[in-house]
């Protein structure tokens, strides 16, 4: 795995970076609730 530790500048100013270790059913509730928000028309 590479690392990536360094800074990057977003629109809100300092932002950075992190990995975190997830389960797939972490991942897959997630990914439900974000399919959900983005059909009732979030961004």
């Amino acid at each position: 795995m590479k690392k990536n530790n360094h800074a990057v500048e977003g629109p809100d100013g300092l932002v950075y970076t992190a990995r975190l270790p997830l389960s797939s059913a972490t991942l897959d509730y997630l990914a439900g609730l974000m399919r959900g928000h983005l059909k009732r028309g979030g961004c």
